[in-house]
């Protein structure tokens, strides 16, 4: 609760997400047993050649991890801890105002230019060991792959994992609950901000994209502290996603 301190609110969320996340990964687990699919085989060797079977079941596996990560004990921290007034702690209770959301998308678009420059700026300019890039390149081809399409409902399943659900689990638990703790507990609604927003991207743990998801999280941080509706923030997170 917000009258809890800030440490202890933050311990119980992410031993929360822990345990949810290690659920999601037995589910995995189990669904690729059954389905005879090799899970961890995909994640290195998924390429563009790769059969629509085992390109749709590693987004099923990224669809289950989201929701079990993010969303899941979003929802579960709200609803233990503020009973029937999560929803409101939550600031998912009411309709966003078509100006705000409009306003949210429009600063979004507009503030791309220096994201772009600021991701540049992180990738040409500020050294990286050879594991981190490394790293990197693997994750860029695992996207690049995953995002082949060979129908309609392929292209759909990548709009859900990769800008719908990420969307509203990250927010939940980035803006939602982790910045709001932050602001009650440095009794600074700034500092709360910028915090989550630094939070927000060394959870990515992608570093040639840190500085420029830091500063999409902090523009993400002022909507919602802005609008004081997480939908606002959720709106403009698919947006980007989906660009």
């Amino acid at each position: 609760a917000e009258e809890l301190p800030l440490l202890v609110s933050m311990l119980f969320l992410f031993f929360t997400i822990a345990v949810s996340a290690m659920i999601g990964l037995a589910i995995i687990a189990l669904l690729g047993y059954v389905l005879e699919v090799d899970f961890s085989g995909l994640l290195t060797g998924l390429s563009e050649n790769s059969s629509p079977t085992n390109r749709n079941f590693l987004r099923l596996s990224i669809l289950i991890n989201h929701l079990t990560m993010f969303v899941i004990p979003g929802i579960v921290f709200g609803i233990f801890m503020y009973r029937e007034r999560w929803t409101n702690f939550l600031k998912i209770d009411k309709s966003p105002v078509i100006t705000n959301t409009l306003g949210g998308i429009l600063l979004l678009l507009v503030s791309m230019p220096f994201v772009q420059f600021i991701f540049f700026v992180n990738q040409n300019w500020i050294p990286l060991p050879e594991w981190a890039r490394t790293m990197e390149a693997s994750t860029a081809d695992a996207i690049s792959n995953l995002l082949v399409a060979d129908s309609s409902f392929e292209f759909l399943f990548n709009v859900v994992i990769i800008a719908l659900i990420p969307a509203i689990g990250e927010e939940l638990i980035f803006r939602g609950i982790i910045q709001k703790q932050l602001q009650n507990g440095f009794r600074n609604a700034i500092l709360g901000i910028w915090v989550a927003a630094f939070i927000f991207s060394a959870f990515h743990m992608q570093f040639e994209g840190f500085l420029p998801r830091f500063v999409l999280g902090a523009i993400l941080g002022y909507l919602y502290y802005w609008s004081g509706n997480l939908w606002i923030p959720i709106i403009a997170h698919f947006m980007n996603n989906f660009l």
